[in-house]
């Protein structure tokens, strides 16, 4: 049998109190002769699905996912696109947004917890540093002469990008 607590009171209390009592009890002082109940726990964690769900759940988005790479890649061979800086930063959100998907679904399938990350300290810092050779090569290129809004807004977000993989390293060699 399931009981209910209303107010410091059981289910079959509940059921004799008049109305104008509950009022009084909401209001007013707690009743002396009930006694308070402890909370009951509460489990917050959403359940874990089992790990052979996670194998078949990764291995059946992983397909879709990287045709959705490979469709928001192709957002950049539009002409609209490629004139136009708001519409590179768009077609680079979405972009990004399907590699974190299929980073998801690399998760599932190998089982990397969301602590370990797909890849360690030394990986991430090394990306960043491959990041900043990107943006040293429009330096040497004369990428940032011929389109000095655009170079620098896409410089600025990968120092940005970098700087967030060398902490996020840093972070996970703390670990």
């Amino acid at each position: 049998m399931v009981k209910a607590y209303v107010v410091g009171r059981s289910a079959s209390q509940f059921s004799d109190a008049n109305s104008r009592t509950l009022i009084q009890g909401l209001s007013g002082p707690a009743d002396p002769t009930i006694e308070p109940r402890e909370p009951l726990p509460v489990d917050i964690e959403p359940s874990q699905i089992p790990r052979w769900g996670q194998v078949v759940a990764g291995i059946l988005l992983t397909p879709i996912t990287l045709l959705c790479v490979v469709g928001s890649g192709a957002i950049f061979t539009l002409p609209n696109v490629r004139g136009s800086p708001p519409f590179l930063c768009l077609a680079a959100a979405i972009t990004l947004g399907s590699l974190w998907t299929v980073s998801l679904c690399v998760r599932l399938i190998f089982g990397l917890g969301r602590s370990a990350g797909l890849f360690g300290p030394l990986a991430l810092r090394v990306i960043a540093v491959g990041v900043l050779g990107i943006v040293t090569s429009g330096l040497f290129t004369g990428y940032y002469a011929e389109r000095p809004v655009v170079g620098g807004v896409m410089a600025l977000s990968y120092v940005l990008v970098a700087r967030r993989f060398w902490t996020l390293g840093k972070f996970r060699l703390a670990d």
